[in-house]
């Protein structure tokens, strides 16, 4: 009686890697895995569904949580032992909030706030009521003084300085937030803010 035994495989690859959340794109030639997952995904437990070669076995198992925080290394054996690294590696996406705060951002200029003053640069009158909302995403828009005694954070209010003073440069600065994400953008009121206020002139003193 002559037995033949074959030899053991020495295959050992990571065939597909997933998370619930994403899948991995394996590279065969850099042994890497990197999965994208969305933006608001705690990473620090997720659970990969691993499959591999026939008759190899692969640890950390498939269906065990694992951190994801920094790349992590799955070892694949052989049935002839022999074994190959892969490292997984896991992004989040893109807050989609960004571009559509940007474009809030964007649309939010001089003409969105001056109001019926001829520009920004010398204001003499009240700003137009201040947008709360971005005009193209719904972002929230607050808005805040640099001086509240010559320009109101909701820019109603503008006390005129004297002659006397000189200029005057406020900024006004829109906090716009969508979901998690914010960004600033700063309007400045350069020049003379409204010289028409001035005051009386004073008595001459007692001699």
């Amino acid at each position: 009686t002559i037995n033949i035994v074959a030899p053991l495989s020495s295959t050992k690859e990571i065939i597909s890697f997933s998370f619930a959340e994403g899948s991995g794109t394996i590279n065969e030639s850099t042994h890497t895995i990197a999965v994208t997952v969305p933006f608001d995904t705690v990473v620090t437990a997720l659970i990969p569904t691993i499959t591999i070669s026939a008759g190899a076995s692969v640890s950390p198992i498939s269906g065990v949580a694992h951190d994801f925080t920094n790349p992590a290394t799955y070892i694949v054996t052989a049935e002839n032992s022999s074994t190959q690294d892969y490292v997984v590696t896991v992004s989040l996406s893109a807050n989609p909030n960004i571009a559509l705060l940007a474009t809030d951002k964007d649309a939010l200029v001089d003409d969105s706030i001056k109001g019926t003053n001829a520009d920004l640069a010398n204001i003499t009158g009240v700003l137009a009521t201040l947008p709360t909302i971005g005009s193209v995403n719904g972002s929230v828009i607050t808005w805040a003084s640099s001086d509240t005694t010559v320009v109101s954070n909701d820019g109603q209010i503008i006390n005129r300085p004297v002659f006397a003073d000189g200029n005057t440069t406020v900024t006004l600065t829109a906090t716009l937030a969508k979901g998690a994400v914010s960004q600033t953008k700063t309007f400045t009121f350069r020049g003379r803010i409204c010289y028409c206020r001035c005051q009386p002139p004073k008595s001459p003193s007692a001699t």
